[in-house]
């Protein structure tokens, strides 16, 4: 069976770059068909099947083409849902093979159960995009092209201190093109002051760092909750 060209599934380590695609896609939409056409869902409760429902089989009288993102189906190993969605999968293998060819419906699951029936059934009639976490190199490649005037010792250091975190890596190249420095003689110890590759967004690990870190370096640490705006 070919794949849909209208049925997606992300998948994939990339949380990142998933989300960056998917904001631009529907960006896109809401451009030529309106914030009324997209519909997400990413809680599924009791009340959420008649939702589901409604996008599907109605959605809104002035959309003519409609965008409807699942969040964590088929069920997401990575990240799990509180809510059940059996009766939410068992739907939607019924409806999707009626889906209009003017939707496009997205289903994203970071790690999806493989075991599951609507996984097995997107696997057959879906177009699945699969996003890897970028490797050091990659990230080098894209410092090339967007700070070229870097120097390459301070590529390498950005990438050894950030790259293991996509959100973050690409969160902090933002703050560099905005410094009023001349970045081509920007040194490792001009990094430390921007930012501190030692904080983590994980709080249990930052506090880890606290309390390992000597005296004044928990001064730095602590004064940073104050600087970071999501130290989390």
């Amino acid at each position: 069976m070919s794949p849909a060209n209208n049925i997606f599934l992300f998948t994939g380590e990339s949380t990142y770059q998933i989300q960056q695609h998917l904001k631009l896609r529907k960006e896109k939409f809401i451009q030529k068909y309106g914030a009324q056409s997209i519909f997400s869902f990413n809680q599924y409760h009791k009340d959420a099947l008649g939702k589901i429902q409604d996008a599907l089989l109605g959605g809104s009288l002035f959309a003519t083409k409609k965008l409807v993102i699942f969040y964590g189906l088929p069920p997401d190993t990575l990240n799990k849902n509180p809510g059940s969605t059996k009766q939410i999968e068992e739907f939607l293998l019924q409806q999707l093979p009626q889906t209009s060819p003017n939707d496009i419906v997205v289903f994203v699951s970071y790690k999806p159960d493989k075991r599951s029936k609507l996984f097995k059934y997107l696997s057959s009639i879906a177009t699945i995009k699969t996003f890897k976490k970028l490797t050091n190199n990659q990230l080098i490649d894209y410092l090339d092209q967007n700070l070229p005037q870097l120097p390459y010792q301070i590529k390498q250091k950005l990438v050894q201190m950030l790259g293991e975190d996509e959100h973050r890596f690409f969160m902090e190249i933002q703050k560099l093109n905005y410094l009023n420095q001349n970045l081509s003689t920007l040194t490792a110890k001009d990094l430390e002051k921007i930012f501190t590759s030692a904080i983590s967004f994980n709080i249990f690990k930052w506090l880890d760092q606290i309390r390992a870190a000597p005296p004044q370096r928990k001064k730095q640490l602590l004064k940073q909750i104050n600087i970071e705006e999501d130290p989390l």
